[in-house]
């Protein structure tokens, strides 16, 4: 995003006294562009903010030329450049997503590519407290990143990977044509990092492999520059 649209929005969440910050304020800005024309009340329900701090961050963007008002609220031409910067499409609507238990209707045929990827992944190694979950699991994890818009244009760092969340990224990426803006994945296990690299080949996006070994500190080349983690750290002690 360049810097004068970040500094609009930046001022609007200022003026606004949103707690949530530029990320409640993306949220907003993003169901808006799936369901508007749109309520203030519906947004106020969907997203859980309440209904006067809605209908003050409308007359904010009304202001700033972001929201037009056509039996609800749209985005104008300049909202929708905005949510191109952020890297946000339609291809897949985060409001359609109905749960974050289940595996949703649109990633239910992700579950065999991902089972047919993982017949060849490296075999876990309990010494370093490798432990597979399930191909489900797997897919879960990135259908919540899409439900909590945690995937679209954002910078994901992945700190340990043998569950191979990040190739469950990358067919999602070749499903739904949506992408991250970067993707990091650290790992002390370059059998691991390997597998991943050779996978991603192909991909518009290629992935920032970096071995380490978190228990002699985090890469400082890995510091500051994400705002989504995941990661499952070890159930033992030692």
């Amino acid at each position: 995003m360049d810097h004068s649209s970040k500094e609009i929005l930046d001022r609007v969440v200022k003026t606004t006294n949103l707690s949530e910050g530029f990320n409640g304020l993306r949220l907003i800005l993003r169901y808006i562009f799936e369901l508007g024309p749109i309520s203030t009340k519906e947004i106020s329900s969907i997203i859980g903010i309440p209904l006067p701090l809605i209908s003050s961050i409308r007359r904010e963007l009304e202001k700033n030329h972001i929201l037009i008002r056509s039996n609800g609220m749209v985005l104008s031409d300049l909202g929708i450049d905005l949510i191109n910067q952020m890297g946000i499409s339609k291809n897949i609507k985060i409001s359609e997503i109905t749960s974050s238990e289940n595996i949703s209707h649109q990633f239910e045929d992700l579950i065999p590519e991902l089972e047919q990827i993982c017949l060849n992944r490296p075999s876990y190694n309990p010494k370093i407290d490798q432990s597979h979950v399930t191909i489900e699991t797997s897919i879960k994890r990135v259908q919540y990143l899409f439900k909590n818009d945690a995937f679209e244009g954002r910078d994901i760092l992945i700190l340990g990977d043998d569950d191979l969340t990040s190739l469950a990224i990358l067919l999602c990426m070749e499903k739904f044509d949506v992408y991250p803006n970067k993707i990091s994945v650290a790992d002390i296990d370059n059998r691991i990092l390997d597998f991943i690299d050779c996978h991603y080949t192909q991909s518009l996006i290629k992935p920032e492999l970096v071995k380490v070994d978190l228990l002699e500190g985090i890469d400082k080349s890995l510091l500051g520059r994400h705002d989504v983690f995941i990661t499952d750290p070890p159930y033992t002690v030692d």
